[in-house]
């Protein structure tokens, strides 16, 4: 079986190649073996391997080798895999051994410009709070054989609904074969928060390139916006009404929460969900949850609420104060109740308050007595 650390390696992994390049056979076991190497891939037969049969020895840690690309016509990006395989020695090939060998892929990137002026480019919009400048980035390679002369970009912007928000123009710039550059346009008045997208049409002399993007300004955000119970009696089922309120500019479906209530210890008592909903964009709507009240005894609780919606969960914690009549929400963190049980990992300040104040007791009463006898 082949170890988890694999003994043969190939550095680097990918590689970028106009003529040659070295490659390196690791040997990370340092151990005697014999290495073939050889190409995959449809342009196999234009990659040249200096040595295809290597041996490498215990006391090499790596093994150099050239490889040299021939006679690719075809324009464009090419790949290649280079292969590199361990093969049984001689004395290994004896008997019953069945050995199993390791191959190690490394690939081989060829870029073959075109005639002329030809240009590839990736939109980049990058993460960007709601309501602050956003930042439109094309990244555009040169890939012909001519200089690209005043290259720049025309980017709309659509909302979720494929409405256009607004048009903007990047810089414009030059760019030499083989090289690559930025265009940016800046959208300096900002985005609600939201999903976008960004469609870009660089022009460069007679050519033009389309790019797109989709983006998200800020995070999915569902607010809580309030919880309350409206008339209840103890015993009977008490209906929360939790109001929450979508601030994303897109429909969030299978919306749901749960809710944990435990005494003033900690301790947990029952725990209950809402049925799921679909917020529409920009919308405000209610989740209930049901709590039966039968066996419970009026107090004060504690409360964990946990919404869920598109693998996120916001927490909310509260005290609930449960009279015969009403159920009272405290959502201040000063609010939360205590247990009459006090915290072992406090013990020790509590109990130099009480010696302090026994100290400064004392002091008071000799000083009054002292007082007093004069």
């Amino acid at each position: 079986m082949i170890n988890a650390v694999m003994a043969l390696g190939i550095a680097p992994g990918t590689v970028e190649l106009t003529n040659n390049a070295k490659i390196f056979i690791i040997n990370n076991e340092h151990k005697d073996m014999d290495v073939m190497l050889y190409a995959q891939g449809a342009l196999a037969d234009k990659l040249e391997i200096s040595n295809a049969l290597v041996h490498v020895s215990s006391t090499e840690d790596t093994k150099t080798l050239e490889i040299k690309v021939n006679n690719i016509s075809e324009p464009g990006t090419h790949e290649i895999k280079l292969v590199a395989m361990e093969i049984p020695t001689a004395s290994e090939g004896k008997g019953t051994v069945i050995a199993a060998r390791q191959a190690v892929i490394s690939k081989i990137i060829v870029k073959n410009p075109y005639p002329g002026k030809f240009a590839e480019g990736k939109l980049v919009v990058p993460k960007t709070n709601a309501n602050e400048p956003v930042n439109f980035v094309i990244k555009l390679e040169n890939l012909g054989t001519q200089t690209i002369n005043n290259a720049k970009a025309r980017i709309e912007i659509y909302g979720p609904t494929n409405e256009i928000i607004t048009v903007l123009v990047s810089d414009e710039k030059s760019i030499e074969p083989g090289k690559m550059r930025e265009l940016v346009a800046k959208y300096n008045n900002g985005l609600p928060q939201g999903r976008y997208y960004a469609k870009a049409i660089v022009k460069y002399g007679s050519n033009e390139l389309e790019l797109e993007e989709t983006f998200e300004i800020g995070s999915v955000l569902i607010e809580i916006k309030n919880i309350y119970v409206e008339q209840f009696r103890l015993g009977d089922i008490a209906k929360f009404d939790i109001v929450i309120e979508n601030k994303w500019n897109e429909q969030i479906s299978d919306v749901y929460a749960d809710m944990d209530i435990s005494d003033t210890s900690g301790k947990s008592m029952t725990k209950f969900k809402t049925a799921e909903i679909d917020l529409s964009k920009d919308s405000t709507d209610i989740l209930q949850a049901y709590w039966d009240t039968r066996d419970v005894d009026s107090g004060l609780y504690k409360a964990t609420l946990t919404l869920h919606f598109l693998g996120n969960n916001l927490q909310k914690k509260m005290v609930l104060t449960v009279r015969s009549d009403a159920i009272d929400i405290d959502f201040s963190p000063t609010g939360m109740a205590t247990s009459a049980t006090t915290d072992e990992s406090k013990m020790p300040f509590i109990i130099i308050l009480i010696v302090l104040s026994m100290i400064v007791n004392i002091f008071l009463i000799i000083w009054f007595a002292k007082r007093k006898q004069q």
